[in-house]
């Protein structure tokens, strides 16, 4: 356990001394409570990269207990994700206020307990903790995930629309096809170019009200959130949301100028601003796989010094979770590789929409938008079969594995004596403040 300690100092947390007690979950909890607000502001500032971790680390000890193998290092692991889970869970929260997220730690302790209790460890089990009022899903998590279910039907309805658009001017001999285009045109026209720009309301306003909520105090504000100053809730926001925020923000606008200003005799200089849109997707696209796999290869990096710095014997547990974490790796170079793929693909076969190709042969056109139509597609396909090398992370499926035996007894295993757990209890205020803010101001 002592690469929990290692891991943390990686972090950043230089300040933590080292564990002189075979009972850490107790010296944790101790040393826990005599932290500075600085010590929570350096863990909210790595939010993404213990969150990362965090996932990685439920892959392998997933995979493990399916195997049922190496039960001494199975249990280790297990104190080493509780301990971070119950870290996220604080700072998610006291700071970030993300009941979704603290209801999915919260539920992952009680698993990683339930393992505990069957082997006999002696850790009494925590004080049970408030329920978080509201539904499951806060209105902010249902908009992300309506926009995320919907935006693909959507765009595939557009895109056979524009190729139907486009096959009226090849084929105008035939009179019923055109008859017959005219028809759905005259119900789909009024509602598309809307469409075009309103699908992103809901996510952007949802994300500016977040931002805002959470960047400007007041009554809504934890003490806890509001130390970490303006400045600094706004770096975090931005980290969190930017992507969205960059994605929806650019795409209402264009979709309102294309809608209301790009009409008539301006009309084609709609595809031409469509077309640099689409460039600004790949470069967005590119950005995020950039910052996504380089926090992979430093999280690779970090633990390559920790093995370098390990003597060989107690490599075990580390091997194993470098083994996660370039099955990881693998999954994320192959969805974020689709992405930027996709949004090329899709730039290119745009181009051959523009109105200067028109000019030279109708058949030119006709080819991009049926290709845009194709790319949408295969994307979609390559999408859902990538997924099958996605790291299986569900640890709550896996409760009281019967496969799993006894612990050793000895060490850091032996019968603790009682002990309060990591997170400190939180007192009425804090929860009728947090569930009065969930209700009234819809946390994520």
């Amino acid at each position: 356990m002592d690469l929990l300690i290692n891991r943390l100092k990686n972090l950043g947390l230089t300040d933590i001394p080292a564990c002189k007690s075979k009972n850490l979950d107790a010296y944790f909890c101790q040393w826990e409570e005599q932290q500075t607000p600085l010590f929570y502001r350096r863990l909210v500032d790595q939010n993404h990269v213990i969150s990362l971790e965090y996932s990685v680390l439920k892959s392998q000890l997933t995979s493990e207990l399916k195997s049922a193998v190496n039960k001494e290092s199975i249990a280790h692991q297990l104190m080493f994700v509780f301990i971070l889970a119950q870290l996220l869970e604080y700072i998610n929260y006291f700071y970030l206020k993300t009941p979704k997220e603290v209801r999915r730690f919260r539920q992952d302790q009680d698993c990683y307990l339930s393992w505990l209790k069957k082997w006999d460890y002696g850790w009494e089990e925590p004080e049970k903790k408030k329920k978080l009022k509201g539904g499951k899903l806060a209105v902010s998590s249902k908009i992300r995930e309506l926009t995320s279910t919907v935006n693909w039907p959507r765009l595939l309805l557009i895109r056979i629309k524009r190729v139907l658009d486009v096959l009226t001017t090849v084929i105008e001999s035939n009179k019923a096809f055109t008859r017959f285009v005219f028809i759905m045109d005259k119900f789909s026209n009024p509602v598309l170019p809307y469409l075009a720009w309103a699908f992103y309301v809901p996510r952007l306003m949802t994300n500016l009200f977040l931002c805002f909520k959470h960047v400007f105090p007041g009554f809504w504000m934890s003490e806890e959130e509001k130390s970490l100053g303006w400045a600094f809730r706004l770096k975090t926001q931005l980290k969190r949301r930017w992507f969205e925020l960059a994605n929806d923000s650019v795409w209402l606008t264009i979709g309102v100028i294309n809608c209301f200003i790009l009409v008539g005799a301006l009309a084609p200089v709609a595809a031409y601003l469509t077309v640099a849109l689409y460039t600004f997707d790949v470069l967005l696209a590119g950005i995020r796989a950039y910052i996504e796999m380089s926090r992979l290869k430093h999280l690779k990096s970090q633990y390559a010094e920790i093995i370098k710095a390990t003597a060989s014997e107690d490599q075990h547990e580390i091997k194993a979770y470098q083994a996660s974490l370039n099955a990881r790796i693998k999954y994320e170079r192959l969805r974020l590789g689709l992405s930027v793929a996709t949004t090329s693909s899709l730039l290119l076969t745009m181009c051959l929409t523009l109105p200067f190709f028109a000019a030279i042969n109708p058949v030119i056109p006709l080819i991009g938008v049926i290709l845009v139509v194709a790319v949408s597609i295969v994307s979609y396909a390559l999408g859902k079969y990538f997924e099958r090398y996605k790291p299986d992370d569900k640890i709550s499926a896996f409760k009281k594995s019967k496969e799993v035996g006894r612990v050793s007894q000895k060490g850091i295993f032996a019968r603790s004596p009682k002990h309060q757990p990591l997170l400190r209890s939180r007192s009425e205020n804090d929860l009728k403040t947090e569930t009065d803010i969930e209700v009234r101001w819809g946390m994520e």
